[in-house]
């Protein structure tokens, strides 16, 4: 219990979330270029998988970017939000909330409060 107190335990929660909204940042500012400078850069995106992010976007909308906590969906799932036109404020929000979640719960793993 007394490491869920640990300051530097939550430190860190908040920089690697900071550090990892402005990696995302950076993939969805690339992602308003399109298609084609995606598939330059990310040859491992296939465009069946994007089109699909995308109508994930007009489904769902920005709720989306939850799914940005998933490793391996990250990249795909924040590029196509600059190319769906998914606003910056919106953007940010809905990572921040995500990646918080995401390494809050491997904090807590770490510290062993949550046993798999």
């Amino acid at each position: 219990m007394n490491d869920l107190l640990n300051p530097v335990l939550w430190s860190a929660v908040i920089i690697l979330t900071l550090l990892g909204v402005g990696f995302s940042f950076l993939k969805y500012e690339f992602g308003k270029q399109g298609w084609r400078a995606i598939e330059k850069k990310y040859p491992q995106i296939e465009e069946d998988r994007f089109d699909q992010a995308l109508g994930w976007y007009k489904r769902r909308g920005s709720i989306t970017l939850l799914l940005s906590a998933v490793p391996g969906l990250d990249t795909l799932v924040t590029i196509a939000a600059g190319a769906a036109g998914i606003g910056a404020i919106v953007f940010v929000i809905w990572v921040s909330i995500a990646k918080f979640v995401r390494f809050t719960l491997l904090a807590l793993i770490f510290v062993g409060s949550i046993n798999l």
